[in-house]
């Protein structure tokens, strides 16, 4: 049925840029050919009319996609580009390079090789293809490894419930944001920001579970004291926010050693507390009555406004006009003894 299509995307229409497309497909010959960056064949499974739709966004080294469909197709895909893929369904069933795919499990091809994706009747998947050059490079930058032997092993690898759901949330809000304000994507640097944040979640998905044993306490105490640190750099350069490499060059340290530091006690890559620091100094301007939110976002290095909204909203569930309505102080209540009660 048409229904059991996720309806959490907008239907085709008219987008200010070309980068991003959403596209909607009622036979699976047609589904196949909606991404410009794969060479594919999907063959139906199940019985009944056909619906698929696909989120595609263009980010340079970075293709993301987003894609779902009501019936069990068989496809045979490959990447047009030497690129590596990541991705990970929004639920269990079905089989990547016919291995089970179980719930929150990541699905990944290193560069070179067909795909082989059998989905289940009802299919909702987020992938990334990643530059081979450019994830390599991120992947030494950022992990001090290389990219291959992040794919070394199976092609579907369980992560933990909680990394899986960041996972998906975090592709998921790129695309949201795109499209959202596709015109954000005119600028290089949204652009590039996005593409990073992209490979950073991958970088981080493929790592979980590779790190080293858990501090000591006294591990515990220098990560925290890296992390105040950081934090402290970053509110002292509100215009010009430092980036991961400032960070490392002011702390003497390497990028692997930070983002150990990071994930170690705030369970956050480096890149995500630099923005998420500034978002609150935002927020607390906002709250506090600035002139505007363009103001106050300028002030803290956000000069993209529709992407400084959308990485606003993920963390705040609200949009930063909504904030500035809101009083800055606390609110009176009435408890009773039950409403501790846990349930």
């Amino acid at each position: 049925m048409h229904s059991s299509v996720s309806t959490a995307w907008p239907r085709p229409g008219a987008t200010r840029t070309s980068l991003i497309r959403s596209t909607e497909a009622e036979d699976p010959f047609l589904q196949a050919r909606s991404l410009d960056r794969w060479s594919q064949e999907y063959t139906q499974l199940t019985s009944g009319l056909f619906l698929g739709r696909t989120v595609d966004l263009s980010l340079g080294p970075v293709q993301l996609f987003r894609e779902t469909m009501n019936q069990a197709v068989d496809q045979k895909s490959h990447p047009l580009s030497e690129a590596y893929t990541v991705g990970m369904a929004f639920q269990a069933g079905g089989t990547w390079q016919n291995r089970e795919l179980g719930a929150d499990t990541l699905f990944i091809l290193p560069p070179g090789e067909p795909a082989r994706l059998r989905t289940p009747a009802h299919s909702d998947i987020v992938v990334a293809t990643i530059d081979r050059l450019e994830f390599q490079r991120q992947a030494q930058q950022e992990l001090g490894v290389e990219a291959d032997f992040l794919f070394q092993g199976p092609m579907a690898r369980r992560l933990d419930g909680a990394a899986a759901a960041r996972f998906r949330a975090t592709l998921n809000r790129f695309l949201l944001c795109a499209l959202d304000a596709p015109q954000t994507l005119d600028a290089a640097a949204a652009r590039k920001s996005m593409a990073d944040g992209v490979i950073q979640a991958c970088l981080q998905a493929l790592n979980q579970g590779a790190e080293a044993e858990k501090p000591s306490r006294d591990g515990h105490r220098v990560h925290r004291a890296i992390v105040e640190r950081a934090r402290e750099h970053i509110l002292a350069h509100r215009e010009n926010p430092p980036t991961v490499a400032d960070l490392c060059a002011y702390l003497n340290m390497s990028r692997r050693g930070l983002h150990y530091a990071f994930m170690q006690v705030l369970d956050i890559n480096s890149v995500t507390f630099i923005r998420n620091v500034r978002l609150h100094a935002v927020r607390r301007a906002l709250l506090q009555g600035a002139p505007s939110v363009s103001a106050a976002a300028r002030e803290w290095g956000f000069w993209h406004l529709g992407m400084f909204s959308c990485y606003y909203k993920e963390l705040f569930g609200e949009l930063p006009s909504e904030t500035t309505k809101k009083s800055p102080q606390l609110k009176p209540v009435r408890w009773l003894a039950t409403d501790l009660v846990l349930n």
